[in-house]
């Protein structure tokens, strides 16, 4: 038969993790925000740099709400995601068509997206760096 036997632990700065635990929980979706929008701002940069131009009308919309865009920061309960891109109709076939389009590149938000990861990752790391100054 087991026994249940009493143990008391007496850890010091439990009070002040708490407190560092409600105060992240504050400071956090504010600057995990911030972080996604300039992430969502550099894709924007990038895949517009890359995009085939004619007219103008498929790079001046990728990222411009207001111009057949997607900017849309999509906040939950429990998750924050940010969507870039544009509604332009023959956006896709510039995209994954190598030869639809004489001038520019084929891929571009994808490579676009992918050359952002460095920088991304830099808005991250600084963003960590800020939480932990404002929790500490």
């Amino acid at each position: 038969m087991a026994a249940n036997i009493p143990v008391r632990v007496q850890a010091h700065g439990i009070e002040q993790a708490q407190r560092a635990f409600l105060r992240y929980a504050e400071v956090s979706g504010p600057v995990l925000k911030k972080v996604l929008e300039a992430s969502g701002a550099e894709v924007v940069r990038n895949c517009k740099d890359r995009c085939p131009v004619d007219t103008g009308r498929l790079k001046g919309s990728i990222g411009e709400v207001d111009n057949e865009g997607i900017w849309e920061l999509v906040e939950t309960s429990h998750m924050l995601k940010l969507k870039v891109g544009t509604s332009v109709e023959y956006a896709y076939d510039v995209e994954v068509l190598p030869n639809y389009h004489e001038v520019g590149q084929a891929h571009y938000m994808e490579e676009g997206a992918n050359a952002s990861v460095p920088r991304i990752q830099d808005y991250f790391e600084q963003g960590m760096r800020q939480l932990e100054r404002g929790v500490a």
